[in-house]
């Protein structure tokens, strides 16, 4: 290019920032492919529950069974309930890092984008 008023620089510097940003964001795709696949195992990993709940008779056969299917009734409800509670605390601390990753995140992202283009020659 002979810097006459013909030829237009390239890239153009109104390019200059969109350019830098997605250059920058494309030399970051091989690790952020890697550092997903603990994302897919995270999810298989997510725990079941483990209560066992009792037998649901068709009719009691007395008092005593009754009573006995109340008692089991009430362990498994309890076990149900510190499952739910333990994910619900888990949900928690996980949307927490969601939501630091996403302000780090964003943060570098506008320090990007006030990334300055070089001076014209």
């Amino acid at each position: 290019m002979n810097g006459s008023a013909e030829s237009p620089e390239f890239p153009p510097v109104r390019w200059a920032r969109p350019l830098a940003v997605v250059t920058l964001l494309a030399l970051n795709l091989g690790a952020l492919a890697q550092d997903n696949a603990p994302v897919a195992d995270a999810a298989a990993a997510v725990p079941k529950a483990s209560c066992s709940a009792p037998a649901v008779p068709a009719q009691f056969r007395d008092d005593g069974a009754q009573i006995r299917f109340v008692a089991r009734a009430r362990i498994y409800e309890a076990c149900m309930q510190a499952f739910i509670e333990a994910r619900r605390r888990d949900a928690a601390a996980h949307t927490e890092a969601g939501n630091a990753a996403a302000g780090e995140f964003n943060a570098f992202a506008a320090a990007v984008a006030e990334i300055q283009p070089p001076p014209t020659q």
